[in-house]
Formats: structure tokens, C-alpha cells, sequence
């Protein structure tokens, strides 16, 4: 698990960088929300088998973990869509999917 300072210090590193190199902050917005749209898609194929992952992968995917859980918290109200007998589709990845997808062609 990263530190609170970790992730501080990685904050105020991007933040400088941004600044120090002249980054239009729509382009930083983009790199978020491909950086978001990456993770999405790598926690919803990679959830699934979770407890077969290499120890030196398990720091990186709990933190994945922890970000991508409070994201979908904030569209819990969104009902999954029943599949099959046992078989349920979160459609709230779908969702931020596709808010993700239209941020970065729109702009």
C-alpha cells in the first residue's frame, strides 16, 4: 500500500511538471482520463483473477483496487444488468467507459 506522503509527493511532482513544461491543462485532462480509461479496463479484466497474480503485482493492482472502487461508489445506484442465472454485468463500467472515451474525442 503507497504511503499518504507517497501519493502527496507524486501529486505535487505532476503538478510541477505541468508547470515547469507548459502543459495546456486540456491536454493534462486527457492524459487523466486515458490514464483512468487504462486502468478501467485492466481492473475489469485482470478482477476476475486477482488471486492468481504475482506478489510483486499485488501493491500495484490493491492500489487500482481502492481507486476504482471509490469511483464506482459514486454510481451505485445504477442497477447491473442480469446476464444469465449467475451472470451480472456492472454497468457502471460501462458507463465511465464511455464518459472517459467522450472527454478525449470531444476536446
Amino acid at each position: 500500500m503507497m504511503k499518504k506522503s507517497d501519493i502527496f509527493l507524486m501529486c505535487v511532482g505532476i503538478i510541477l511538471l505541468i508547470v515547469l513544461l507548459g502543459i495546456r491543462w486540456i491536454l493534462f485532462v486527457k492524459i487523466l482520463c486515458a490514464l483512468f480509461l487504462i486502468g478501467l479496463v485492466l481492473y475489469w479484466k485482470i478482477v476476475p483473477f486477482k488471486d492468481q497474480l504475482f506478489i510483486k503485482y499485488q501493491q500495484p493492482f490493491n492500489f487500482l483496487e481502492i481507486v476504482v472502487r471509490k469511483l464506482l461508489g459514486c454510481l451505485s445506484f445504477i442497477p447491473k444488468l442480469q446476464l444469465g442465472r449467475h451472470l451480472q454485468l456492472d454497468s457502471s463500467f460501462i458507463i465511465y467507459i464511455l464518459f472517459f472515451v467522450l472527454i478525449l474525442t470531444i476536446f
